[in-house]
């Protein structure tokens, strides 16, 4: 029985991408090389898929194509792309201030990838996992917080109404049979959503007024990384008012500074303020799953692509790295890029990327 060499391990092994891997059993049902693949039956649908076989005729290639491509990158041009304040508007300026200084070390904050495209991606991932049952956080944190009700209810005394502060509030589901509740028990004063992305609030706002008055439903876009919402919640604060600030699901994951998201927490909230806080931790077989992102590679690569970078070009990787312990989710440079950053018209950064890098 033929055995076939893992995506992932090539990955791995040679730093490439899926994209790459695809592009090596393309050309070889081209007869553009020299690999020998073989179709493996799908169990869940007719769609054709190609493997590579393990045996030593395709050592030899496989080595052979990685070398090929080292060489070819090495003639590769230089692509130089300026940037002015109208090109990354979406970005206020300290966003921008820290995307560029990610940049700089080939990094990409995740949770700028919530913003502009990536909101849709994110509801339609959410949704269809729910009505699939793949993505199992949502259901975990409704679950969660049907479980805190009966505490909160002790806390409530005779005319106390709730405001609901969802910190990262998403597409609302994960946290809406619990604000439904709150509502139906005559206690909820608002709900204030604050996200990063105008788009996702959007989202948040549409399916909040389904089940909810609009003027019971706030939305705030807002940064936890690098500001608090202390005046915020201060103006909608009241002797016989209760604000639960919610920091669930696997929000806090998606900032790199977690030291700074707690305090700007900490400093929003009043002393007789709840915070409801959940960051799921994963069993190790789920750690090298990238659900939506393997299936559809360009769904976290809008920002690449906005900045100019050549991501059909690019092979795409998505790797566990137990180093670190995350997943990594990017791409392999194909040529040499200048990003040049304009602000009141003179260069205020500049940064220079290899290919290969």
């Amino acid at each position: 029985m033929a055995t076939y060499y893992n995506n992932y391990q090539l990955s791995k092994r040679f730093g490439i991408g899926a994209s790459q891997i695809r592009v090596w059993i393309d050309k070889s049902l081209e007869g553009k090389n020299n690999l020998q693949v073989e179709e493996v039956k799908q169990k869940t649908n007719d769609i054709k898929k190609y493997q590579i076989m393990v045996n030593e005729h395709n050592e030899i290639e496989l080595e052979r194509l990685f070398q090929h491509g080292k060489v070819s990158r090495r003639h590769v041009g230089k692509k130089v792309i300026d940037f002015y304040p109208d090109t990354l508007k979406i970005f206020n300026s300290k966003q921008l201030h820290e995307l560029i200084s990610a940049i700089k070390v080939k990094y990409i904050p995740l949770k700028f990838t919530y913003m502009h495209e990536g909101a849709a991606d994110w509801d339609r991932y959410i949704k269809s996992g729910l009505k699939e049952k793949k993505y199992t956080a949502t259901t975990d944190t409704q679950n969660q917080l049907n479980q805190l009700m009966p505490y909160l209810m002790s806390l409530k005394d005779d005319g106390m109404q709730i405001n609901v502060i969802d910190v990262g509030s998403g597409n609302f589901l994960p946290v809406s049979n619990f604000i439904k509740e709150l509502d139906n028990k005559r206690i909820l004063n608002k709900y204030i959503a604050i996200d990063i992305s105008s788009e996702l609030l959007e989202i948040t706002r549409l399916e909040a007024v389904k089940i909810l008055p609009q003027s019971k439903v706030c939305t705030i876009q807002g940064d936890i990384e690098i500001e608090n919402f202390q005046e915020l919640c201060r103006s909608n604060a009241g002797d016989k008012i209760l604000n639960i600030f919610l920091f669930v699901g696997g929000t806090f994951g998606s900032f790199l500074d977690s030291n700074i998201v707690l305090r700007h927490l900490r400093d929003s909230m009043d002393e007789k303020d709840i915070l409801i806080f959940s960051n799921k931790l994963e069993e190790n077989k789920y750690k090298v799953a990238f659900n939506h992102v393997i299936e559809n590679d360009h769904q976290l690569l809008w920002i690449p692509e906005m900045l100019g970078f050549e991501t059909l070009k690019c092979p795409f990787f998505a790797r566990y790295d137990e180093q670190s312990d995350a997943r990594l989710i990017g791409i392999t440079l194909d040529q040499d890029y200048q990003l040049r950053f304009h602000l009141g018209g003179d260069i205020v950064s500049e940064i220079f990327l290899q290919s290969g890098e």
